[in-house]
């Protein structure tokens, strides 16, 4: 469709202005950025200063404080362990002969061993071992404590043993646990032991694996020293999870999302709030999968940090600040706690009261800005919404409702000109297609006389018996029916993207795919548009019934007329076939028939049946016709059983066996009756067999 000479194009495009309410804010605007930046700039100076300071102070505070707490979480057991050896050294000692088998001594240490044992949560078992090489180790196991008695023999294994302790005091055996490392176990040369005889003061081990449980720990033990004299007679020793130190760091509050780590002498990872038990060994902090921790030690150069030194290190996309404190549980040989502390933490902080800042010092300019806005607003927002009700009633879109006055003359005048014009143009909804309308809204150039080639899907859809209903029905009554046809038609052509060209007393031509409605498939959507007016026509027998024909092809659309009034259209041969379908579909008497150039672009969405090959009335090539029957999810067996005959009897005579055809067609009959287009068929292989067609038949129909 040409739309006039693109010179004479709206200078609207060419020519972009400024809106006024954006015109009266640019100045006023400019002046406030100006001074908000003068004043944003010198608080937010001041405000990183002052976050510096607070973030030093927050990461300084949360080391020593998380130091001083992982210290006395770990020695709180400490006082138990002073308190059970001296009730080891006054009772347990001797008894029954000074033999540590002794039932009765080793379930007495056992039955003190446990009461410790629950009197301190942070311990994971507690044990006796004596200068026999004796062990009575008790362990927790929810609400259970376990005895476990492992004693070394000469030239043979270890004998281990193991008990339930139950509340009332009582020794219950449990089966032994196999562990081939367990069969050479003497306590007097593990490290703890080696160590707790060296000094009568609580010693603490470094972070080694515990045999039987297989976890990363580390041992507070102590000498039990003979007080009549006879020497060291055993050690007192208490053990503490690496895991129950990560969950222990994971409740120490932190600013917002800042990390608490606890190091060995080494530089190696004991417990990080996210971890869990590592496996066999532990992990440098630098090698650590944390890139918190693997940047802050790097900077910090853990082990050989100096205490409390801080550094910024980048990590998960953010900054924070690191600092290390020691931990004196082994003064020769410190751990480290290591706190990183996100700047944001304080930064938001600051942040909120520089914006405070900022904001109180805008204040009076944002007083005069916002005067500044409801004066533009007041007279430029009616004139917006002006343009855009222009717009959309270019678009054949109207909104009720009045227009919004403004108390000036002027904008008033032109809201009321404007609800003129909508009454107006709203007229031109019922006559022309809107979407016609939009393309020349858009393309913003008068309209004139001219086509282009499309290919197009044209239907005709004609009511029958519209001769009988005009004599039968009151003019009034007849108008109400065909309005109620029109519009049943035109809401499925509308919803497969189609137009309604044109209403033709008792018939409706639509098409698929024009320049004014482009479609993606135009064949396909003309098709299941036919198919739903007959679905909702078969739903309601009220609906006026009417023969549909489809055609898929190249036709000419365009304005077509005279200079002062014309049609938007589309004319062509592919026109003319569509409208001598339709007529074949009282010869057949279906509902809808369509061309096979149509039925190749439906897909497999629908069943339908070929028909025939015909010529009709002027036209001299044959066309192959076919009958879209249903969408395949409606379809049911039968359908498909009329497709499957009817396909096989037109094989059949188009081959000439116009017997075998005969007898097809006469048991698709049987099955389903009154089916037209086999009765057809049936006669014309009957009239056949009595008079052969000429040899050059090639099975082609002529109509009209």
């Amino acid at each position: 469709m040409r739309i006039g000479n693109p010179r004479e194009s709206f200078r609207r495009a060419e020519t972009p202005s400024v809106p006024l309410r954006r015109r009266m804010l640019l100045w006023f605007g400019l002046l406030t950025l100006i001074t908000a930046l003068v004043v944003g700039g010198l608080a937010q100076w001041n405000s990183k200063r002052v976050a510096d300071e607070l973030l030093t102070e927050l990461t300084t505070s949360i080391a020593s404080q998380s130091a001083d707490r992982t210290l006395s979480h770990l020695k709180d057991s400490e006082p138990a362990l002073r308190l059970a050896r001296s009730v080891v050294l006054s009772r347990l000692v001797y008894g029954a002969g000074d033999n540590p088998a002794d039932p009765e001594i080793w379930q007495a240490r056992a039955r003190l061993l446990a009461q410790v044992l629950f009197s301190s949560p942070g311990v994971t078992q507690v044990y006796i071992a004596d200068r026999q090489g004796f062990l009575v180790k008790v362990r927790r196991t929810g609400a259970i404590a376990e005895v476990e008695t492992a004693q070394p023999r000469a030239n043979r294994s270890t004998l281990w043993n193991r008990y339930e302790l139950t509340a009332k005091g009582i020794l219950n055996p449990l089966p032994p646990v196999e562990d081939a490392n367990a069969a050479t176990f003497d306590p007097r040369k593990r490290g703890w032991y080696q160590q707790a005889i060296q000094d009568d003061s609580v010693q603490w081990t470094d972070v080694y694996r515990f045999v039987r449980s297989e976890a990363n720990g580390v041992t507070a033990a102590v000498r039990l020293v003979d007080p009549n004299g006879e020497g060291i007679v055993g050690v007192l020793a208490a053990d503490i999870e690496v895991s129950d130190m990560n969950a222990y760091l994971a409740g120490i509050e932190t600013a917002g999302s800042g990390r608490v780590y606890l190091l060995d002498g080494q530089g190696r990872v004991i417990a990080e709030p996210e971890s869990t038990d590592s496996g066999d060994g532990l992990m440098n902090a630098t090698d650590s999968p944390d890139s918190v921790l693997r940047a802050a030690a790097s900077s910090l150069s853990v082990p050989d940090v100096q205490p409390h030194r801080m550094v910024r290190v980048g990590a998960k996309g953010g900054r924070y600040l690191a600092a290390a404190v020691p931990v004196p549980l082994r003064p020769a040989d410190p751990w480290w706690i290591v706190v990183a502390v996100p700047e944001a933490a304080v930064a938001g902080l600051v942040q909120r009261q520089t914006m405070t800042t900022i904001f109180l010092s805008l204040l009076g300019l944002v007083v005069t800005l916002v005067a500044a806005w409801w004066l533009a607003r007041r007279i430029a927002a009616p004139l917006q919404r002006f343009e855009e009700e222009m717009h959309d009633v270019g678009q054949l879109r109207f909104h009720a409702g009045r227009l919004p006055r403004t108390g000036l003359r002027e904008i008033d005048g032109m809201a009321t000109e404007l609800e003129r014009l909508k009454t107006s143009v709203s007229a031109f909804e019922k006559y022309v297609p809107p979407e016609l309308v939009r393309m020349i809204h858009t393309g913003g150039r008068p309209v004139e006389l001219g086509v282009e080639r499309a290919t197009v899907a044209v239907m005709f859809a004609d009511i029958i018996g519209f001769s009988r209903l005009s004599q039968e029905s009151e003019p009034e009554a007849l108008t109400i029916q065909l309005a109620d046809f029109y519009v049943n038609m035109e809401e499925v052509v509308s919803a497969q993207g189609g137009v309604v060209d044109k209403f033709g007393g008792d018939s409706v031509m639509a098409l698929w795919g024009t320049p004014a409605r482009p479609s993606t498939n135009p064949g396909r959507a003309a098709i299941l548009a036919g198919l739903d007016y007959i679905h909702n026509q078969r739903a309601e027998p009220s609906k006026l019934h009417c023969g549909i024909g489809i055609h898929l092809g190249t036709a000419v659309v365009g304005n077509i007329g005279t200079p002062k009034r014309m049609n938007y259209t589309a004319i062509g041969d592919t026109v003319n076939l569509a409208n001598r379908i339709e007529d074949l579909t009282r010869v057949f008497r279906v509902d809808l028939l369509v061309s096979k150039a149509a039925w190749d672009h439906v897909g497999d969405d629908v069943l339908g049946r070929e028909i025939d090959t015909v010529v009709v009335r002027g036209r001299d090539e044959p066309v192959v016709i076919y009958q879209p029957l249903i969408r395949k999810e409606l379809a049911t067996d039968q359908d498909y059983r009329l497709v499957e005959l009817y396909e096989h009897g037109l094989a059949l005579y188009r081959r000439k066996m116009f017997e075998e055809a005969a007898t097809v067609l006469a048991d698709l009959l049987v099955e389903i009756p009154y089916d037209v287009p086999a009765e057809v068929l049936l006669k014309r292989c009957l009239s056949f067999q009595k008079k052969p067609p000429k040899p050059d038949w090639d099975g082609v129909t002529m109509y009209g």
